[in-house]
Formats: C-alpha cells, structure tokens, sequence
C-alpha cells in the first residue's frame, strides 16, 4: 500500500468498471490491514462518467509512504471454527451473492454454482 501512496492517513475510494464485485472485494482487503479510511464509490465508474465528471488515461505518480497494517484478524473464522459454530447453532452463514447465481442460474467465475446447504440468502439491492 505504502508503494502507490496509501498510509493510514490517506483517503481511499475505490470503484470498478463491472458488476460492482470488485470494489468491495478491495473495500475489505483495505478494511482487514487496519485502514479506516476506505470507501466504494456508489454507482461506480458507470455513475461516475453518467454525472459528467471527469476522467483521464493519465496514470498519477504517488510519493511512497509508510503503511503499517494492522489486521483485524478477529473479523476472520477459519472452516473448522465456522464448521463447528453452524453445528451448535451459534452462526448463520450468508450468502451475498445475486439471488441468480444463488440459485445456480447464472455463474459468471466459475464453473459451477450452487448455495451451500446451511447458508441463508441475502440479496441486497445497494445503497440508493
């Protein structure tokens, strides 16, 4: 992060060009090394280019900083720790994915899509 100049101090957001997928995918990875300042662009790039506002094919120099994660790794449980929590009944286990590729109508990353059996479907529409 320190590399393409993100410290603590730096505020970040972050888009995608697709299926909004990817943003909060890097939302989390931020968000898991320790940086508060981490945000999705609502609407994405699409959103973005829709309202008028600028872009550019100009790659921008950042000065390197120092980033030191610090993880949050009480946000994370491990296969056996989960395995074990839906035994007793002490976790529910989303699946987030669309309500298409839940079902196994549609899978655009892999070869084959099915809901985990112990899983509750959450399909969410966004933010506006």
């Amino acid at each position: 992060m320190g590399k393409i100049g993100i410290d603590q101090d730096t505020t970040v957001v972050i888009y995608d060009a697709g299926n909004d997928m990817f943003a909060p995918r890097a939302w989390w990875l931020l968000h898991h090394l320790g940086h508060e300042k981490t945000y999705v662009l609502d609407g994405g790039l699409a959103r973005w280019v829709e309202e008028g506002n600028e872009l550019t094919t100009q790659i921008t120099q950042s000065m390197p900083k120092d980033f030191k994660p610090q993880f949050r790794c009480d946000e994370t449980v491990d296969i056996d720790r989960l395995k074990e929590k839906l035994e007793k009944n002490k976790a529910i286990l989303i699946d987030s994915r669309s309500k298409e590729r839940y079902l196994g109508n549609e899978e655009p990353l892999y070869k084959k899509s099915w809901p985990y059996s112990r899983s509750k479907a959450l399909f969410l529409e966004g933010c506006s």
